[in-house]
Formats: structure tokens, C-alpha cells, sequence
């Protein structure tokens, strides 16, 4: 029980980080007639990071532990890429005034993160008296799909009926 003493922790870290990123974008606009449209679109991300770091806390006080340092050293390595593409076409009926819009988009996030502490319960601040290994995955992997259909119909003058249908995945 605490009982009012007091734990003291004097703390240092040192981190070292080396990250690499590669962005890319493009737009294509094609007027494939005069009433027909294609739009695409692509972006993608690709990160690769690298951490590594060791945190030093000498501990006193009247109701320490029984060891009066803890090292943690870990090492961080995270490859990630998010990618995202869009399609959307567009074609007015000639005469009619009817207009038909198709857009879907696909999204993928995918990252491979892995981080790994080991801990070093030391005594006489220098000799371990127990080391704890401890990892960290956090492997995420996405896919999202989304298709849109809409269909604008002029009823009347100022009147227009718009239908549309959406499935995403």
C-alpha cells in the first residue's frame, strides 16, 4: 500500500527515426464525345519508418520497488501504403436531357507494424535482475469498394426526378 511515501522516477530517453515516404497522384480527363465524360483517379502512399529508442528511469523514494532502475529499449518498424482510386463517367442522352452518372472508388490501407520493448529490471543500477520482452503487432489490412449509379430525368421546366443506387463493400 502507498500509505503516503513517495516513488520517484528521473527519467531519460533517447530515440532515433528514419523515415522514408513515396507520394504519387494522378488525374486523367477524357472528353471521350461531347456528351460523354471519363474521369480516373489514383493516389498512393507508401511509408516505411524505422524507430528505435532506449529509456533510462533510475527510481527512489521510500516505497520503491525492489529493483531501483528500469531500462526499456524498443524497436519500431512500420511499413504502411494507403492507395485510393477513383472511375467516373458521365453521358447526357442527346435530346432527352437524360443524364447518367457512374462513379466507384476503391480504397486500400495495408500496414505491417511491428514493435518489440524489452525491459531490463536492474538492481545496483547495473545488474539486471530480470528482462521482459514485450511486442506490439498491429498488422492492419483494408479494402473498401463503393459504386454509385445515378440517373437525372427531366420531368417538366423546372422538374427534375434523380434516381440513384449505392453498394459499398
Amino acid at each position: 500500500p502507498f500509505e503516503g511515501n513517495q516513488t520517484l522516477f528521473d527519467q531519460s530517453n533517447t530515440q532515433v527515426a528514419k523515415d522514408k515516404s513515396i507520394n504519387t497522384k494522378w488525374i486523367l480527363d477524357w472528353t471521350i464525345s461531347p456528351n460523354t465524360s471519363l474521369s480516373v483517379l489514383s493516389r498512393i502512399n507508401v511509408d516505411r519508418d524505422k524507430e528505435d529508442g532506449i529509456s533510462s528511469n533510475v527510481i527512489t523514494g521510500a516505497n520503491k520497488p525492489a529493483f531501483d532502475r528500469l531500462v526499456v529499449s524498443n524497436n519500431d518498424q512500420q511499413k504502411s501504403s494507403s492507395q485510393q482510386y477513383n472511375v467516373h463517367l458521365r453521358h447526357q442522352f442527346e435530346n432527352s436531357g437524360i443524364e447518367l452518372n457512374m462513379d466507384s472508388d476503391y480504397n486500400i490501407y495495408r500496414n505491417g507494424h511491428h514493435i518489440a520493448y524489452v525491459n531490463d529490471f536492474m538492481y545496483n543500477q547495473s545488474e539486471t535482475m530480470e528482462s521482459l520482452l514485450m511486442r506490439n503487432i498491429q498488422q492492419t489490412d483494408i479494402g473498401i469498394f463503393a459504386g454509385k449509379l445515378d440517373v437525372s430525368i427531366p420531368l417538366k421546366e423546372s422538374w427534375t426526378l434523380d434516381v440513384g443506387s449505392k453498394y459499398s463493400q
